[in-house]
Parts: C-alpha cells; sequence; structure tokens
C-alpha cells in the first residue's frame, strides 16, 4: 500500500498549491488530472496479498503471471479535494491522462454530465455561489475515483 500513500501524498501537495485566497470573488483555476497509478512487485521480492480490493472498476489487481510480477492500480483524481471560497469564479480542467473514457458530473454545478478521454481536456466554469462540499465522480471507476469541490462560506 506504499503506492497509496504516495498518492496521497502527491495530492497534498498538489492541493497544498491551491492554496485560497484571501479575498473573496477572486479567480480560480485548476487542472484535474485522471490518471492510474501502478504498483507492481515479483513475487521474489513481495509476496502476492490475495486480498480483494473494494468492488468496482476503480481498483485492479493482476495476480503474478508465470515470471511471478504482479501488479496493482487504482484510478483517482489528481487533486481530489479543490478548495474555493462563496463567490469565487472557478475553472476547472479534466485532462484525460488513463482510461479512454470518464463519465463525470460535480454535485450541484455540473449536474449534466460529461466525458473526459484520454489525452483530451473538458474545461467547466461557474461561480461558487453555493457553500459546502460537493461530489465529483467518475461512473467508469467506483469508488476509487471521486474528488470533492469544496466551498467555503463567508
Amino acid at each position: 500500500m506504499r503506492w497509496l500513500a504516495a498518492v496521497a501524498a502527491v495530492a497534498g501537495m498538489l492541493a497544498g498549491l491551491g492554496a485560497l485566497p484571501q479575498a473573496q470573488g477572486a479567480e480560480r483555476e485548476f487542472y484535474v488530472l485522471a490518471v492510474e497509478p501502478k504498483g507492481s512487485a515479483s513475487v521474489k521480492k513481495e509476496v502476492f496479498p490475495g486480498m480483494r480490493l473494494p468492488e468496482g472498476k476503480g481498483f485492479e489487481t493482476k495476480a503474478p503471471d508465470k515470471a511471478g510480477n504482479w501488479q496493482v492500480s487504482a484510478y483517482v483524481f489528481l487533486p481530489a479535494q479543490i478548495f474555493v471560497r462563496r463567490g469565487d469564479d472557478v475553472t476547472l480542467h479534466f485532462v484525460g491522462i488513463n482510461g479512454d473514457k470518464h463519465t463525470i458530473h460535480i454535485d450541484a454545478y455540473k449536474t449534466d454530465v460529461f466525458r473526459v478521454t484520454r489525452g483530451s481536456i473538458q474545461t467547466i466554469k461557474f461561480k461558487a455561489e453555493k457553500a459546502g462540499v460537493f461530489k465529483f465522480l467518475c461512473d467508469e471507476h467506483p469508488p476509487s475515483m471521486r474528488g470533492e469541490l469544496i466551498v467555503q462560506g463567508n
């Protein structure tokens, strides 16, 4: 699970780069990557865990092949949390890095779905008028490919 800790650390660093501005009504722009971190090992160095990961296409484990090599992967958004203030003008660029398609919606702000494919970008713009925590998720890769838009009130 070292790869999961590494993904979390990277996500935290990316979220930290987008620290909240002091003024309300700021223009906020983020690039949200649709990625698939992978980890691999050989049974000669690491025992294959053999445990089942949560159901859904968001996680994948490949059992050892004839050479003893195995792999685990997960689909995620980076960053997985986006912080803005109520009143901000928000631009989100969803960029498809891994996976052939991702059907996405954002609770309250982009309720109709949009699709991101590998090598493409979809830009969503809105004014963050409603404070709260709003989920965004990929229909193809639950349960791991989800994120939160956090809109802080005044």
